[in-house]
């Protein structure tokens, strides 16, 4: 059994050009959720009072303030409506409109129905009560408002979190069939994102246009004081890349040596490294000084990076902003924007928490061999030499 739904209906009245539905008089009725069109004209006739023989009723409500109204004038239609109506538990939000018209002004034998109302609805329908309710269903020719911007307004919600890739057309055809019953092509989905879209970021032309005026924002409240000693290298496999197509030599060699000396953790050993190259084609110690050595080696570095190699920054942004390139290029900038802030303000907090020297994946890393330490046993050689003897097997089979 269905749960009661409580719906506000404006009684006796017209509606005008702006949207806005003017009635006589207010009252409230409960239904089922889940009632037929037919069901819910008998509790109308029970509410109402008035001569049903003599008047034809139009039910109709509008949907975030965005004319034309939408009729109901079926099954479908009504469970539709309900459906709307029991996402949020308010008595007066989608209210429903009642319209009369007297019996003898409509002529439904004929194509011209244009006289009856100022107000154009795309999909009109008139409810005889006296017929059994038979449907008499008049188009009109003025230009018509399709359902897809009302299901924009509808699925909003699906579109705010850029940290998810949009809503799929394909996803939104099936959850519109199972939820609502109401099927439609692959194009109207289409469309329906993207007016989902235009809805909460504007056109691509306006989301451009807010560019500007985010940079300077983010330029007044967050200027160059940051990270003021903040230290920045080049990507080494992009180097890579160049050496193989620009010099001499077997690709992969050139690939490896490379790779070794920008790792070399002293001047000594990456020296051994850049003389294999040297071998090589001569250019490319050149070539690698034009770049300068603390932008590609780790003995060159200095110390604001720790002799720790740092991962690929901009790569690890590309995949963390894999989702919200597909939204408007304004919806990308302030995702950036929050997933940076939320980043710094977690590192922040975990700085201001430790209470170490070092950080707290190497206090830990450290603890781990210390208590490794503790299982290895000094022997004393001489005055000035001591053996190590750790309880671990080594490599080659070794104590």
């Amino acid at each position: 059994m269905g749960s009661n739904l409580m719906i506000l209906l404006h009684v006796d009245g017209t509606w005008d050009t702006h949207g806005s539905f003017t009635s006589k008089y207010n009252t409230v009725i409960e239904v089922l959720e889940k009632t037929s069109f037919q069901s819910f004209l008998d509790l109308l006739k029970s509410v109402i009072r008035i001569d049903w023989s003599q008047n034809i009723v139009r039910l109709s409500y509008i949907v975030a303030g965005s004319p034309p109204p939408i009729v109901v004038s079926d099954d479908s239609e009504l469970l539709f409506y309900l459906k709307l109506k029991s996402f949020q538990n308010d008595t007066s939000h989608l209210p429903l409109c009642v319209e009369f018209v007297l019996d003898s002004t409509v002529h439904p034998q004929s194509n011209d129905a244009t006289t009856h109302n100022d107000h154009n609805f795309h999909n009109e329908a008139y409810v005889n009560s006296v017929c059994n309710a038979n449907l008499q269903s008049n188009t009109y020719s003025t230009p018509q408002r399709s359902g897809s911007g009302i299901l924009a307004d509808i699925l909003l919600h699906r579109y705010v979190d850029a940290t998810k890739k949009p809503y799929p057309p394909n996803d939104l055809r099936e959850d519109m069939i199972r939820e609502y019953g109401v099927s439609m092509s692959y194009r109207k989905a289409l469309l329906v994102k993207q007016k989902a879209l235009t809805k909460l970021y504007g056109s691509d032309e306006d989301s451009y246009q807010l560019l500007p005026s985010m940079c300077y924002m983010l330029e007044q409240k967050n200027p160059d004081k940051v990270f003021p000693n903040v230290e920045h290298g080049h990507c080494t496999e992009h180097i890579v890349r160049n050496i193989r197509g620009k010099f001499k030599g077997p690709k992969e060699d050139l690939a490896w040596k490379f790779r070794k000396s920008c790792r070399a953790a002293t001047e000594f050993e990456r020296e051994e490294y850049l003389q294999m190259l040297d071998e090589q084609d001569s250019r490319i110690r050149s070539y690698l000084w034009d770049i300068g050595e603390s932008k590609w080696s780790r003995c060159k570095s200095g110390p604001f990076r720790y002799s720790i190699m740092t991962s690929n920054a901009a790569e690890s942004m590309n995949n963390v902003s894999n989702s919200a390139r597909e939204y408007p290029v304004s919806k990308l900038v302030d995702f950036i924007r929050e997933r940076m802030q939320k980043w710094f303000h977690e590192r922040h907090e975990r700085a201001l928490s430790t209470t170490t020297i070092l950080t707290q994946n190497l206090e830990s890393e450290l603890i781990t061999l210390q208590r490794d330490a503790f299982k290895m046993k000094l022997l004393r050689l001489a005055l000035v030499c001591h053996v190590m003897i750790s309880s671990h097997r080594t490599t080659d089979g070794n104590h």
